[in-house]
């Protein structure tokens, strides 16, 4: 015995669009976050050229990151200290770069 509506076709409900809206404010907690939106709009193209530039920042960030950590391993262990503390470093710097919404893909 059938239901109520026994012989319509079942389908699949749509993925809903993101809504991408016109004019939207800087994301919270990204590079545009400090007031500086206005300056990369004038200055850094938009759409895939400025996620493409700001990927570019978020790599040289962690290298940074793994430097820092790397003069920290060698504050704390000389010599030996160095690449643990450099690999450290970089593992925390991307961690924390991509759990914060700076890096996407």
């Amino acid at each position: 015995m059938g239901g109520q509506f026994a012989r319509r076709k079942r389908h699949r409900p749509r993925r809903r669009r993101r809504y991408r809206g016109n004019g939207l404010g800087a994301r919270r907690g990204s590079f545009q976050a400090f007031g500086l939106h206005h300056f990369y709009n004038l200055f850094v193209p938009r759409g895939r050229g400025r996620r493409l530039f700001f990927n570019e920042v978020c790599g040289v960030m962690t290298w940074w990151f793994g430097l820092v950590g790397g003069i920290a391993g060698y504050g704390m262990a000389g010599v030996l200290g160095v690449v643990p503390g450099f690999g450290f470093g970089m593992v925390l710097g991307a961690r924390f770069l991509g759990s914060k919404g700076y890096f996407r893909p």
